[in-house]
């Protein structure tokens, strides 16, 4: 295969998502006759009709290369029930497996430092995501979530260059309408 060296040598090849990441370890599982582990986390497979969500509803000429992933992994390891069950409808051929995202506790152990009631959500501002992301649901919970947690704070996290400014402006405004400005914080990576 042109761009690896000679004499790759590799015992598995593993990837997340079903999209192009998935098909590549795919097919160089094939081509070096060595197991393929492709991780399905949600977009590649899901389709969710009332948000638009899903590569189905958004990029349906690639569902092809998605459902070749799944039917010749050597396994497809799905985060969740839901995202099973949505590989199963796709591709019913797929030898998937639920392993959820997760921790060891045995090796990650919660700070003695005092906690801080902090709920974070990642995605950046943009039409898609207020709904996908459900960042207007949670802000409209807040108040609620504020009669039990008194110093609870909201932070959202995106990226800048995703970032849509009209919707930023929009949300940022109706946060202050609500009057939530303390509780909500938004932090842009680059």
């Amino acid at each position: 295969m042109k761009g690896l060296s000679k004499g790759f040598v590799a015992d598995l090849f593993y990837a997340w998502f079903a999209t192009s990441p998935g098909l590549t370890a795919t097919i160089l599982g094939k081509v070096y006759r060595k197991p393929s582990i492709v991780v399905a986390g949600g977009f590649d497979v899901c389709k969710q009709e009332d948000i638009k969500y899903g590569l189905r509803l958004n990029n349906p000429e690639k569902v092809k290369y998605v459902k070749y992933t799944l039917r010749n992994a050597s396994r497809v390891i799905a985060v969740s029930n839901h995202v099973a069950d949505m590989i199963n409808k796709l591709e019913p051929n797929s030898k998937v497996e639920v392993i959820y995202n997760g921790i060891d506790t045995a090796k990650f152990t919660p700070s003695q430092t005092p906690k801080k009631n902090i709920i974070v959500s990642v995605g950046a501002i943009s039409k898609n995501n207020l709904l996908k992301k459900g960042f207007i649901t949670i802000v409209k919970a807040m108040p609620a979530v504020m009669k039990h947690y008194k110093e609870i704070k909201l932070l959202i996290v995106g990226e800048k260059r995703m970032v849509t400014q009209y919707y930023l402006k929009r949300f940022k405004n109706y946060v202050l309408r609500i009057m939530l400005f303390s509780q909500v914080l938004l932090m842009k990576i680059h």
